[in-house]
């Protein structure tokens, strides 16, 4: 039997408020600097790694 990674969405931050709902953490930033460094300090926090959508949106998963 192949050992799988399980993976899983830890949080997400946003310069969008409508773009994002949902059961995880929802960050706030007020611009794309902001938004950056608070993914890149929950990913620290929670060994994870940020991901960048593209559209205002980070998320951080546990790998």
């Amino acid at each position: 039997m192949k050992n799988q990674e399980k993976k899983w969405i830890s949080a997400c931050v946003t310069v969008h408020r409508q773009k994002v709902r949902g059961g995880i953490p929802i960050f706030y930033a007020d611009d794309d600097q902001e938004m950056k460094s608070i993914a890149s300090l929950l990913a620290d926090v929670v060994n994870g790694v940020p991901h960048d959508l593209g559209n205002g949106v980070y998320i951080v998963v546990q790998h």
